[in-house]
């Protein structure tokens, strides 16, 4: 059974919301018909220092193979694309920036941003931004997204690693939901959503969590 609900999407804005008919951890989740968004209610919304508390849990360091393996899914394809792209920034880097060491492996000057870690914006737009596992943790992904893609300059590219679902009926057992701090939940189709209404071209995708996109001129 799926309920009609008042709220709006917090990506497009769309009345076109449907409750879902599961619950995990007292979590209720909203899909957006327009944009396929789907979204955890706002009363289970962590608080600052939950997030920062789970974000210190995670094993991740340059020595974690594994998880050098898992940022490569990003890094390899903007290899091919980077061009004499330079400059970049690290949108939500976690309290060890590992992909901006493995970026300035590659000749990128890498800035580092993070609410908890490193909390003091950079000045300025870079020619790519990249944001891995972040987009999941965003409340509000409109002005999230926005902020973003303000830090992108013309021509420049954002690279974005969160892991897509692809099934109702498989998403009320997959592993991605059972994190608190994961909030918003992305379809391909919300990726190619956002592409035609932030202007923005997609120049590579898995389709499975790895989207690429380039910020056009005017």
């Amino acid at each position: 059974m799926i309920e009609i609900s008042p709220m709006t999407c917090r990506l497009c804005s769309s009345a076109e919301v449907v409750k879902l008919d599961f619950v995990h951890g007292l979590r209720q989740f909203f899909l957006c018909n327009t944009c396929r968004l789907i979204m955890a209610d706002e009363g289970s919304f962590p608080g600052q220092e939950e997030e920062k508390q789970r974000y210190l849990l995670h094993k991740n360091d340059p020595g974690n193979d594994g998880y050098v393996r898992f940022l490569s899914q990003l890094t390899d394809p903007l290899q091919a694309l980077l061009g004499f792209h330079h400059t970049c920034l690290d949108y939500g880097c976690g309290p060890v920036p590992v992909l901006a060491g493995m970026l300035e492996n590659m000749g990128i000057n890498c800035r580092l941003y993070d609410p908890y870690f490193f909390p003091e914006m950079p000045e300025g737009t870079f020619d790519l931004v990249v944001s891995t596992e972040c987009f999941e943790h965003f409340f509000y992904p409109a002005s999230d997204i926005t902020k973003v893609l303000s830090k992108v300059k013309i021509n420049g590219m954002l690279g974005t690693m969160t892991e897509l679902w692809d099934s109702i009926d498989k998403f009320g057992n997959w592993h991605y939901i059972r994190d608190k701090t994961h909030v918003s939940f992305f379809h391909m189709d919300t990726m190619e959503w956002i592409s035609e209404n932030f202007g923005l071209s997609l120049i590579y995708t898995d389709r499975k969590r790895v989207v690429i996109w380039q910020k056009p001129g005017q």
